[in-house]
């Protein structure tokens, strides 16, 4: 494939991601319109939460990605046998919650893995836009919920459930669409085996549990950031909440690399790897610049509109620090194929180690401390991203040489 229908193809990509991303740019200008600010914020933790409990999947997604595309085994079959034992291995898991009488929580993480798990499959056959369908899809059933929200005396906690459920069944159908024929489903329904769908999913869990854990650990000081500002600063945390939903304009860009990456990289042979992760990471912080700036012309402006009063210095931070950051990893999907798994996940959870330690620290009144608190935060992120992005590319450079 020649570099000009590379550039072409991703081009595609980016516009047809940002399509489609842009009504979770709707749901951002409109839920804060609908919704007061305290439930607004709820709403926005409920969705994280929700987020998070991808990693309760274990890795097995990208297991079984790296596991496709290393074998070139790609039967539907097989990727039947994943949702299979996966949702298996999620019901178990909601079971639990139920037990603890954590029920939203509970329907949370079943929705939650068996989504992670349909995305991948649709990575393995390229359906990129597919894939990233589901947080637009959410994003729909949220801004149309917020009208019914508004009339009844429901929860937030049910109003959240309720578009998740509706989104998933959503996804789901536009998933199959893209994989496999109504008739055929049926035909390998029956061929399914629920001790074999078990090992199956084990089997992809063993593949992909170390990135999955170096990613959660990254997401988990996002959420922890979250939890703090929640209790430390809670008139703040709509502020935050509708920074971190705006930052997403440049942040889609972002991870879409990061996203195509885990295929791509995969793809290379291991003398093209250095070469290829430079010219990734070149092309992602070209997208970024002029989108940062774009995304903070359009905070300064959010901000009047609104009445939110520290959203533009929050986007700020977040874009110059947490945004970069993210530039820099795009590339981190190397470490797989170059076998440094454990030295991720340990300069990891080093990094995490560091920003908790430091929250004591960050007890300051008013918005200057929460200001410290995301500095601290997404300056980690960035000196954790820069020694990943240097040791990448001295990893793959001895490879030139082999």
């Amino acid at each position: 494939m020649s570099a000009k229908v590379k550039v072409f193809d991703l081009f595609k990509l980016l516009l047809g991601r940002y399509i489609i991303f842009s009504l979770i740019g709707v749901e951002t200008l409109v839920l804060p319109y609908f919704l007061n600010k305290g439930v607004y914020a709820q709403v926005e933790f409920l969705k994280f939460t929700f987020i998070l409990f991808n990693f309760v999947a274990l890795g097995a997604g990208t297991g079984y990605i790296t596991d496709t595309i290393n074998s070139s085994n790609r039967t539907d079959l097989n990727a039947m046998v994943l949702i299979v034992g996966g949702g298996l291995y999620a019901f178990c898991v909601s079971a639990i919650l139920l037990f603890l009488k954590l029920d939203v929580l509970a329907v949370l993480v079943w929705f939650s893995v068996l989504t992670i798990l349909i995305e991948s499959i649709l990575k393995t056959r390229e359906k990129y836009l597919a894939a990233m369908s589901f947080k637009p899809i959410l994003a729909v059933t949220l801004i149309a919920g917020a009208v019914a929200f508004q009339v009844s005396d429901s929860s937030v906690s049910y109003y959240v459930l309720f578009s998740v459920a509706l989104s998933f069944v959503l996804f789901a159908i536009l998933a199959c669409s893209f994989l496999i024929d109504k008739g055929y489903i049926k035909s390998q329904l029956q061929k399914i085996n629920f001790l074999a769908s078990i090992k199956g999913f084990w089997f992809c869990v063993k593949a992909g549990v170390l990135m999955n854990s170096a990613t959660a650990i990254l997401f988990i000081m996002l959420y922890m950031d979250r939890l703090f500002i929640k209790n430390h600063f809670n008139d703040f945390l709509a502020d935050y909440s509708l920074a971190f939903a705006i930052t997403q304009l440049t942040m889609v860009a972002v991870t879409t690399f990061s996203y195509t990456n885990i295929v791509a990289l995969g793809k290379e042979g291991k003398n093209r790897l250095h070469s290829k992760v430079t010219e990734q990471m070149k092309k992602c912080f070209s997208l970024f610049v002029p989108l940062a700036i774009a995304t903070l012309a359009f905070a300064y402006v959010a901000e009047k509109f609104y009445g939110y009063k520290y959203l533009f210095e929050i986007c700020l931070i977040m874009v110059m620090l947490l945004g970069l950051a993210n530039v820099f990893m795009s590339v981190n999907s190397v470490y797989i194929y170059l076998g440094k798994m454990k030295f991720l996940v340990i300069l990891s959870l080093i990094s995490c180690a560091i920003s908790l330690l430091l929250y004591p620290l960050m007890l300051v009144a008013g918005i200057h401390g929460l200001y410290l608190v995301l500095i601290k935060t997404y300056s980690v992120f960035l000196i954790l991203s820069i020694i990943l992005y240097g040791y990448a590319r001295k990893c793959t450079s001895h490879l030139l040489y082999e």
